[in-house]
């Protein structure tokens, strides 16, 4: 009987017993259409659809499964993987073809189970009662993918390497959920994974991609961190000396070009703050470390939340500060998509009977300078109000306005107009140049552009071509808080990417193995499980308590870490190939809504697309990889260090304890004295632009 007969009824080899080589369609057609889709985009729904249980207990809270959850890993409770691993890591030039022997065998003999071996995984991965089966090689079957894939590449079967390749990355979960490889002792990470998928499909192309010149964070010496000011260049830094270090503080009054009154030193300067996030008071919070701005600023901040509240307390304690709108801009005319003149009217008029409502209330209401982190609230609020403003980009860019071409066009429209006006803008022209328009001459209050982050400054270059500062957020608001660790034990306080259900509470359980393993000697940890707008439950008081805080980012700048830097507090945080796949998250999301998120509104080839997809991690991974090592902003400051496996951290952290009690001190003196250089530029920056903002007088001197 031939072999495809003996199929036919039943008594021939099934397909997962053949070596995959001879398999038609390559490795992919082992797997039935359900298999696919399990592994794929809907392996961890059922397990992200828990609700988890609170996880802020200490180490030691949830007992451990059957079996070390690392042992587990490494798939030590079988024989035969845990040789091919060992194998793996002893590789030398004249054993590949073996290695790549064992791999298809051990593929072959493993596949028909594969669908619940991936399933048990996640449970293990997950629960730590849940039993841990030595078969359930799941990180094994991955690396066995690799190697097999390598060998069908060399052979020239690059559609069937490419296949086990994708069928790898799959079985790492939804968003790589399930990727802690470089926790374990397999030589793999998907990142080096997704790099050779994009090097054979590139050489497959016969084309290279192109090779985006990322500019490097300027550092002010080598051991100091990052200019705090501007790290991008974005401005010659002769230039900033020009800003005035003193300005009598105007008001422009409610006319265009009316003449500017002087307030005096008695009087009161209105800033009107629009927006909610704790970014924010990034600007505020500086002026007042200056006794006259301290002594004068009247806020009217519109939009403040509670969470604000708990963020910076004279926000709401002080008298008047905290405003309810009496005719707010509805949501949908903040978020509407143009789609014609009208639509912009529209939004313009909502805007206008907010301000108009305001001063209805109150005759003396004015404002002496606007601050909007959304540049459709600081354009429309420019308008209305007739002042100065500052657009503190702390946000996605483009966003409904990446809806359609009209509504980019009136986005741009809106941009140019604000950045005419832009008195930073007005400094780099005088440097190009050697010249600069009379600001007296605008027929509008000045302007300022400035990002929050180096991430938020590249990506404005990406969509517009126009080069913002960018100015290092310091949290003032932490008060008074500073570093001071409890003496009675080494504790850490560790954050797990908040927003990643299965990768968080993953994590949070490898975190609590690996400090068992080390027995009574490691640090004790505290692993709160934070999502939404509760990152960790604690005060800054609680924070300045812990010797360290192990953070793992869920976006590429994240507040938490510059609260952090404040209170003075080490920082250890994941290395780029493993940062590169956890910042996109928000970005992925964001994208399924706003398609057409990735226009530039004007052409140019500064950057890649700032909006990477966790969706398309074979063509996107690079990308995902160039913001994580160039814009993070992290890597570079003193006082932060970067790790790549979790328990490596935690026994590296045990020795250096043990061989130095002074490490984390060392650390924080560190962060200490960066913070204090960041001081000077920062707070001088906002207090100069403030007083070039609101005085026409010295602005045109300078000029």
């Amino acid at each position: 009987m031939s072999e495809r007969a003996a199929m036919d009824v039943g008594l021939g080899p099934k397909p997962w017993q053949r070596p995959l080589r001879d398999v038609p369609g390559g490795p992919l057609r082992l797997l039935a259409p359900s298999l696919l889709l399990s592994l794929g985009l809907s392996l961890l729904s059922a397990v992200e659809g828990k609700v988890w249980g609170s996880s802020n207990a200490g180490s030691g809270s949830e007992p451990s499964g059957s079996g070390e959850l690392y042992a587990f890993l490494d798939c030590e409770g079988h024989p035969e993987w845990s040789s091919f691993r060992r194998q793996l890591s002893a590789e030398e030039t004249g054993t590949a073809e073996a290695v790549a022997k064992t791999a298809d065998r051990l593929l072959t003999e493993h596949f028909p189970g594969l669908e619940a071996t991936a399933l048990r995984f996640v449970l293990a991965l997950s629960e730590p009662r849940a039993p841990r089966n030595g078969e359930d090689c799941l990180y094994g079957v991955v690396a066995a993918l690799h190697v097999r894939g390598r060998a069908l590449h060399a052979s020239g079967a690059l559609e069937a390497a490419l296949a086990d390749w994708d069928l790898a990355l799959r079985l790492l979960g939804k968003e790589l959920g399930l990727d802690f490889l470089e926790s374990t002792h397999w030589p793999l990470r998907s990142g080096e994974l997704l790099e050779e998928i994009r090097l054979s499909k590139q050489g497959a192309r016969g084309r290279l991609r192109q090779r985006w010149q990322a500019r490097p964070l300027r550092r002010r010496v080598p051991g100091q961190g990052p200019w705090a000011l501007d790290p991008l260049q974005s401005l010659d830094r002769s230039l900033w000396a020009r800003l005035p270090a003193e300005a009598e503080v105007i008001s422009f009054g409610s006319a265009p070009g009316s003449s500017a009154q002087r307030l005096s030193k008695a009087g009161k300067l209105s800033v009107l703050v629009y927006g909610y996030h704790p970014v924010l008071i990034e600007p505020i919070s500086a002026l007042l470390q200056f006794e006259d701005y301290a002594e004068r600023i009247q806020l009217n901040w519109y939009g403040i939340s509670e969470r604000d509240c708990s963020f910076f307390a004279p926000l709401c304690d002080a008298e008047r500060t905290r405003m309810e709108a009496r005719r707010p801009v509805p949501a949908g005319l903040r978020w509407k998509v143009y789609e014609s003149d009208w639509d912009e009217e529209e939004v313009l008029a909502a805007y206008e009977k907010f301000w108009e409502a305001e001063r209805q209330a109150e005759a003396s209401a004015r404002a002496d300078l606007v601050l909007a982190m959304e540049l459709r609230d600081a354009y429309f609020l420019w308008r209305v109000c007739e002042a100065a403003t500052i657009y503190y980009a702390a946000l996605i860019f483009l966003q409904d306005e990446a809806m359609s071409d009209y509504a980019a066009e009136v986005y741009l429209r809106h941009f140019d107009a604000f950045r005419q006006n832009d008195v930073l803008n007005h400094l780099k022209l005088q440097g190009r140049l050697g010249l600069g328009p009379n600001p007296n001459s605008l027929p509008k209050p000045p302007t300022a552009m400035v990002a929050q982050s180096p991430y938020i400054a590249a990506s404005i270059q990406y969509h517009t071509n126009q080069t913002l500062p960018c100015v290092r957020p310091l949290a003032l608001y932490v008060g008074a808080n500073r570093y001071a660790p409890n003496r009675s034990e080494v504790s850490l306080l560790v954050l797990c990417a908040r927003t990643r259900l299965m990768m968080s509470h993953a994590c949070r359980g490898l975190f609590r193995e690996g400090r068992r393993a080390l027995s009574r000697t490691g640090p004790r940890l505290f692993l709160p499980s934070g999502d939404r707008d509760v990152v960790h439950g604690l005060s800054f008081a609680e924070v300045a308590t812990f010797h360290a805080a192990v953070l793992i980012p869920w976006n590429i700048a994240i507040t938490t870490f510059s609260e952090f830097y404040a209170l003075h507090v080490p920082i250890f945080v994941p290395d780029p190939l493993w940062l590169a796949r956890l910042w996109p998250k928000q970005m992925t999301s964001y994208a399924k809504s706003h398609p057409n998120l990735h226009r530039q509104l004007r052409p140019n080839h500064e950057h890649p697309t700032p909006y990477p997809s966790l969706d398309s991690l074979a063509t996107d991974f690079w990308i995902m990889l160039y913001w994580a090592e160039n814009y993070a902003g992290i890597y570079e400051m003193p006082g932060v260090q970067k790790f790549a496996s979790i328990p490596e951290l935690l026994f590296s952290l045990q020795q250096k304890i043990l061989e130095n009690p002074l490490f984390f001190e060392m650390m924080s003196q560190e962060m200490q004295e960066e913070t204090q250089r960041a001081l000077g530029e920062v707070l001088v920056f906002w207090r100069d632009l403030a007083g070039v903002l609101m005085h026409r007088l010295n602005y045109a001197e300078m000029m």
